[in-house]
């Protein structure tokens, strides 16, 4: 089992012989070393020591992306000198340089890299592509509290488990994504409130001509509608089933009496026969007919 010893011996080594090299965590198994690339970008290297190192090898990554033999997707370096890490005989400043060397003298090549140029051949028809300038890498936040919170352990198995490391990125792309709509949605309800604020004196305006109008025009304006309304009422009240019923009832009543009446005089000796019996049934038959209408009203609007 290897010592403590061995270890500082080993971290101090780092820190003396490679360049720009500097810890990154109080318990210094986290280091980051600048890299800058032949095409004048730079990106950090960085070692994680695991916690039984220097028997357990160091992990080696890039915080930008770029295009190297060396480096994979996920930003994870894999070379002969790291994965052949032999304790005893391995030694982390000589692997971290090996691998500041050979990434400086690699520049990075992203899908849209530039393609040679072609020959002249003398044809004015042919040609040469300019060079594209390399894209530029995105921006990285200066902090992950993930990160900060995460024990040495922890980072390092994120660091070694690919299915790990994929789903933490992929996580922290959704919490992007998420922040981007939230800042979104903030900025439009700032906008909103903005064109609300400047429609006040709009509504303020709106505010005072109501009130003018109901001081002044609104009262001659109430009192003519109410006037109307009433005409409207006694236009109205005639025709409602109530009233009609009511009004066919009182005729009917009173062609009733009427019959009673020829009645009453036949019986007094005013009247003949002959007219008794022709006013009767006159009288008789006017009120039958204003009973059936006032039953056939009855039964149709009640």
């Amino acid at each position: 089992m290897y010592s403590t010893q061995e270890r500082q011996k080993q971290t101090a080594e780092l820190l003396t012989e490679v360049p720009g090299c500097r810890p990154l965590n109080r318990d210094q198994s986290l280091y980051e070393v600048p890299v800058r690339m032949r095409d004048g970008r730079i990106t950090n290297l960085r070692a994680s020591l695991p916690a039984n190192f220097p028997q357990g090898r160091p992990a080696l990554s890039v915080t930008h992306p770029i295009r190297h033999p060396w480096v994979d997707s996920a930003g994870r370096l894999s070379f002969p000198a790291l994965d052949g890490w032999a304790p005893g005989r391995s030694r982390l400043a000589a692997v971290v340089a090996e691998a500041s060397t050979n990434l400086s003298g690699h520049p990075a090549r992203t899908d849209a890299s530039p393609s040679p140029q072609r020959p002249s051949t003398g044809s004015p028809n042919v040609l040469a592509r300019p060079p594209v300038s390399p894209s530029r890498a995105p921006t990285v936040p200066n902090d992950f509290p993930e990160l900060a919170a995460m024990s040495m352990d922890e980072l390092t198995e994120l660091l070694c488990d690919e299915a790990k490391y994929t789903a933490f990125v992929q996580k922290q792309a959704a919490k992007t994504h998420i922040a981007q709509v939230k800042g979104q949605l903030r900025r439009g309800n700032l906008e909103l409130a903005r064109q609300n604020l400047e429609k006040e004196s709009t509504l303020a305006e709106l505010r005072n001509q109501i009130a003018i109008i109901r001081s002044s025009e609104y009262a001659a304006v109430k009192e003519s509608f109410d006037e109307q309304y009433k005409r409207q009422q006694a236009v109205i009240q005639p025709l409602q089933p109530a009233a009609l019923i009511a009004a066919l009832e009182r005729a009917a009543s009173i062609a009733d009496k009427d019959s009673d009446q020829v009645y009453d005089g036949f019986l007094k000796g005013e009247t003949s026969v002959d007219v008794f019996v022709q006013e009767y049934v006159k009288a008789r038959s006017l009120f039958h007919q204003r009973e059936l209408k006032m039953q056939a009203a009855q039964q149709t609007l009640c």
